[in-house]
Formats: C-alpha cells, structure tokens, sequence
C-alpha cells in the first residue's frame, strides 16, 4: 500500500498530491511591451529548468488586449507579441517567475 499526501477540496477534487511537480522559484522578470529575452545563469545550472508566468492586469483590461507568447529555450527565456497584435489591440506587459524542478 503506497503512501503520501493528498488532499481535496469540499467538492471533492483532488487538489494536491505528493506526485504533482513542483518547482523552485529562482526569481522573476517583466516583459514590458516589445519583443525581447533574457539569459537566466541559473537555469543553466539545472537539467530540467521549468517556469511559470502571471499577467499583471491593467485596470482597463478588455478584449482588446494582447499578452506575449513567452518561451525557453536552454537558459533564455524569449517573449513575442504575435504579429496580429497590432491597431486596436493594446500589448500587455507580463510578469514572468522562473525557477527549477524541486
């Protein structure tokens, strides 16, 4: 019989397992509104780099509204704004945490 941590929510879903990945947070950047990327030294460091990433909203957030297209690749993390974002629509600064496998 295995064991581990679990635990559901009120619904009953379970919400945490001890066999859900998890990550190290390492730091955080922010996208600002034009194309670009970064060299992480710390990413390179680990096999198995991973990162997560939340949009900070602006108060006047509609649908007209276009966040980056944000990647890694080894150490670098890259961020573009699709080619349609243009006219109407408003680029949207991200914030970017990354980190490593725990």
């Amino acid at each position: 019989m295995s064991q581990g941590l679990q635990v559901w929510d009120d619904s009953g879903n379970l919400v945490f397992s001890d066999e859900f990945f998890a990550i190290r947070i390492l730091g955080s950047i922010t996208t600002g509104v034009s194309n670009g990327s970064i060299y992480i030294p710390e990413l390179a460091e680990d096999p198995s780099p991973a990162f997560v990433f939340s949009t900070e909203a602006p108060a006047n957030l509609s649908v007209f509204t276009i966040t980056p297209d944000v990647s890694v690749s080894g150490a670098t993390i890259s961020w573009v704004f699709n080619a349609s974002s243009t006219g109407i629509f408003k680029r949207v600064s991200m914030k970017v945490y990354y980190g490593v496998s725990a």
